[in-house]
């Protein structure tokens, strides 16, 4: 069972909120970023850090790190779903990979003790979770109907994965990688780490 099936039968445990989209997230008009690599003009694009995978249909699970799936995209309505698991930074007593919110098809469980913040853009292109210390744990916004960009903060065990449009930085490791690579036709995970 991955770590999404796990959000929905731990619901019961968890407040649920109803997502402001009533439904899906809408593709914005929003060019795919320029890389010196050729995806399928048609296939779905994922772009992470300065990388880009492609599929040439959804779902496509765009973030995994371990055995535990952070972030999956499917088709809903005209627009797309968000699965995502967004875990706690780990500090003080807080154990690596706490779970502090879910995103199960676009609507938010999370524990109710929690102070996290969940944001829907009024055009309804981005979804943004932020965490307790005012940082943008994810954001997932929908570029165009053929492309997202997932940027964000992700936790697991002794691994922190640090995302921004520019660079996907592996702690502890301390491995940077920029620039521009591509992969496409993706099996299990457009990213795994």
């Amino acid at each position: 069972m991955t770590k999404l099936d796990e959000l929905t039968t731990e619901a019961s445990k968890l407040l649920t909120y109803g997502s402001p989209l009533n439904g899906e997230l809408l593709p914005g008009s929003e060019p795919d970023p320029v890389l010196p690599c050729n995806a399928p003009p048609n296939a779905f694009k994922v772009y992470v850090g300065g990388a880009v995978a492609w599929k040439s249909s959804l779902p496509l699970r765009a973030i995994q790190v371990g055995a535990k799936d952070y972030v999956d995209i499917v088709s809903l309505g005209n627009g797309i779903a968000i699965n995502a698991f967004v875990s706690a930074r780990p500090e003080g007593n807080i154990p690596e990979g706490k779970m502090v919110i879910g995103i199960k098809n676009n609507e938010f469980l999370a524990n109710p003790n929690n102070t996290v913040q969940r944001k829907i853009s009024e055009d309804r292109t981005t979804l943004e979770v932020i965490n307790d210390y005012g940082d943008v744990a994810l954001k997932v916004k929908f570029l165009n109907p053929h492309a997202i960009r997932v940027t964000g903060e992700f936790f697991n065990g002794s691994r922190s994965i640090s995302v921004t449009p520019d660079e996907i930085r592996v702690d502890p490791a301390q491995i940077v990688i920029t620039g521009s690579p591509c992969s496409g036709e993706v099996g299990r995970a457009a990213f795994s780490f």
